[in-house]
């Protein structure tokens, strides 16, 4: 990216910070102002982004000299410019917050020009995010706040694509909107969301270069922030539904809201501001909204179970000693079967006593 010439007057008395932010040609970094001590912020925006930006549109054959190209950057110059104008115009109307100073100067390598626009330092909605839960009021005055200063951007003719948690600042005057990102109502359904405007907080159907604008790219966009300031400061988890999970902090009602908004399919958001405004009103007048934290409940803590690793050779024995102590498995045993009496003795010695007997009568009947 070229180096920005920082030596303007707009930049005098200022001293400037490390650059915090570098992306598509656009630089921010922190100012403070010498005398009184006051913070700003200072961004910075290139045409081209990259010397190899100019260089292609001469390779290219799309511009024939070097003049043609500072003239085409030019011309994104002032577009840009006109943005500015815009912006000044809806701060006035309340919902967004201006730039204090512009300035245009000729990069150093000659062939585009920086915009320097100079605005107070504010917190951003992201900032306060990350330092700790919003309340539940805060959440709802946040999408009050934000769907007011939409509706009076489409009723001046302009949709606002750039809208994300970096872009919104909030103060006395509660939660506004201090960047650019306009888009002439007229361009819906006729060009795309322009590619510096395009991030997390885009519609998926609008991330496609080659798709055209439709009117829920603002609502969907505060649908994805609300959802993140009851979520603990989490962007939902993209799933094959319709809808994403409800944010872990809402109630019911709120989270339908919420919901209808970040839809997946654009048919069933809020097509206007007005309409998501006129929900989160009914949901503060029936509810008890106050100042209390939107704190996540804890997830419940996982038990794990370490399983000590045996190693292989201190398996082996433990194997061999029981397979040796085994005890045997008793086997019933048979009860001996006890040997016979012969029984022919007692017969022999019957018999040889009949015989006796039979001789001694009949001894006694012959001496007779």
């Amino acid at each position: 990216m070229n180096a920005p010439r920082l030596i303007s007057p707009m930049l005098d008395g200022f001293l400037l910070g490390e650059v915090f932010s570098n992306h598509g040609g656009n630089q921010c970094c922190p100012v403070l102002h010498q005398r009184t001590g006051d913070r700003f912020v200072l961004k910075m925006i290139s045409f081209p982004a990259s010397h190899a930006q100019a260089d292609a549109l001469l390779f290219s054959g799309a511009y024939l000299t070097q003049s043609a190209v500072r003239g085409y950057f030019l011309d994104k110059v002032r577009e840009v410019h006109a943005e500015t104008r815009i912006l000044r115009q809806l701060t006035a109307a309340g919902g967004f917050t201006d730039f204090d100073r512009i300035q245009v100067v000729p990069n150093i390598a000659g062939d585009g020009y920086e915009l320097y626009l100079l605005s107070p330092y504010q917190q951003s909605l992201q900032r306060l995010m990350k330092s700790g839960p919003m309340t539940h009021l805060s959440v709802v005055n946040l999408g009050l706040d934000l769907c007011a200063a939409l509706s009076a951007c489409r009723q001046e003719g302009y949709l606002y694509v750039n809208l994300k948690p970096t872009n919104i600042y909030c103060g006395d005057q509660g939660f506004r909107i201090g960047d650019l990102g306009f888009a002439a109502m007229k361009l819906v359904g006729n060009g795309p969301v322009p590619e510096q405007y395009r991030s997390v907080y885009t519609a998926p159907e609008l991330q496609d270069p080659l798709s055209s604008l439709n009117e829920t790219v603002d609502t969907y966009a505060l649908g994805l922030i609300l959802y993140q300031a009851c979520n603990g400061g989490v962007l939902p988890e993209a799933t094959g539904g319709d809808y994403f999970a409800p944010p872990q902090c809402a109630d019911a009602e709120l989270a339908d809201i919420i919901l209808r908004a970040c839809s997946r399919k654009p048919a069933q958001r809020y097509h206007t501001p007005e309409q998501m405004g006129q929900d989160l009103t009914r949901y503060l007048q029936k509810n008890s909204v106050n100042d209390t934290p939107l704190i996540p409940a804890p997830k419940p803590a996982e038990v794990s179970i370490e399983i000590p690793q045996i190693e292989k050779e201190e398996i082996e024995p433990v194997q061999q000693t029981i397979t040796e102590d085994k005890p045997r498995i008793p086997r019933p045993r048979r009860r001996p079967v006890p040997k016979k009496k012969s029984r022919w003795p007692i017969a022999i010695a019957v018999l040889l006593g009949v015989l006796v007997i039979e001789l001694i009568l009949g001894l006694s009947f012959l001496l007779k």
